[in-house]
């Protein structure tokens, strides 16, 4: 049931978050692989905290097929630190597709670190 409602969530987002204009571009990854975006238009900022959508457009597929993984994110701005909330995973560029979700089974801090995408969108939407 609650892969039925994460589901039935992201493909209520499709008309909104999947619009390719509605994504800023941050970073390519180190291994040039893949183009990273935001979407600043639905970051929610709660004092030292910023929750995120990303997404990770890929050059070419992965090993699964997929062309673009969606990761719902959030940043501790105070400690240096992140935690992925949700993923998704699609089959067409820019978050379209075929769907599959999943969430970590253990959702735990990392701290940030440097030289990674994950430092430059800390940056973004922290500054």
């Amino acid at each position: 049931m609650r892969k039925l409602l994460l589901v039935l969530f992201l493909l209520s987002l499709s008309s909104n978050v999947l619009a390719k204009d509605s994504w800023e571009f941050v970073s390519n990854s180190e291994d040039k692989k893949a183009s990273v975006y935001i979407y600043a238009d639905k970051m929610k900022k709660e004092n030292e905290f910023v929750t995120i959508w990303t997404l990770l457009n890929f050059k070419e597929p992965d090993k699964y097929g997929n062309l673009s993984n969606l990761i719902y994110m959030k940043f501790d701005c105070k400690w240096y630190r992140v935690k992925y909330l949700k993923y998704s995973f699609h089959k067409k560029p820019m978050g379209r597709g075929g769907i599959k979700t999943s969430a970590p089974k253990k959702i735990e801090w990392d701290y940030i670190k440097t030289y990674q995408v994950n430092e430059k969108i800390f940056d973004r939407v922290c500054s």
